[in-house]
């Protein structure tokens, strides 16, 4: 088997995919990934003696069929993430599909906000701007093998008050409408220190209903 322009091309393109599945994936797929390719090239490329002919026709379909199963198992993985935000603590669950390192379908799950930090900030009128960070829960290589360690996040255990409803988020944004410096002076405190007491209490306070007038 001769090398030519064709062989360093395919090599070439080899390596590439290589590159991809090593930034978005792991080594070890990447490594996977250059073997198939190799061998699948071989088994396309590797000379046929006349005199062993069905040997090497048998000896090309395995190793094509091995190629295959490697590629399939490296080059294809599904990914659970887990997604936080760093400011207001809000995150959600997502899922990754990816082909080579190249996503071809990402899921959302709905933020989960245990805190109500979010909907409470947008309602003073100081939405999040989301510095949003993730780790890798698990890993499936070739959508059903599990090779690297699964982690779990436990979640939600901290809960937020029950009556924080439709009519105390219109009330704080009246608040914060007629009393800016309060809403943002509150907005710091519970920022800046993590007084999450303080947001607690004023949601509280927002829910109590106005003393009538005699």
């Amino acid at each position: 088997m001769k090398f030519t322009i064709q062989t360093l091309l395919i090599l070439v393109a080899i390596s590439s995919v290589c590159a991809l599945i090593l930034r978005s994936s792991h080594w070890i797929a990447a490594i996977v990934f250059g073997v198939a390719g190799c061998l699948m090239f071989y088994a396309v490329k590797m000379p046929a003696p006349q005199r062993y002919h069905r040997i090497s026709f048998g000896v090309r379909c395995f190793l094509g069929f091995l190629a295959c199963v490697l590629m399939w198992f490296s080059a294809i993985d599904h990914s659970h993430y887990y997604e936080w935000c760093n400011l207001c603590h809000a995150h959600h669950y997502s899922d990754e599909v990816r082909i080579c390192g190249v996503p071809v379908q990402t899921v959302h799950e709905e933020p989960h906000n245990p805190t109500y930090f979010d909907r409470f900030i947008v309602d003073i009128g100081k939405p999040c701007k989301h510095e949003i960070e993730s780790d890798r829960l698990g890993q499936a290589w070739g959508l059903m093998l599990y090779l690297r360690p699964v982690n779990n996040y436990l979640c939600c255990l901290t809960g937020g008050p029950d009556n924080y409803n439709q009519g105390v988020s219109e009330r704080i944004q009246q608040f914060a409408k007629e009393n800016p410096e309060e809403a943002s002076a509150l907005y710091k405190k519970v920022v800046n220190e993590d007084d999450f007491d303080a947001m607690f209490a004023f949601i509280e306070s927002m829910s109590q209903p106005e003393p009538e007038e005699d």
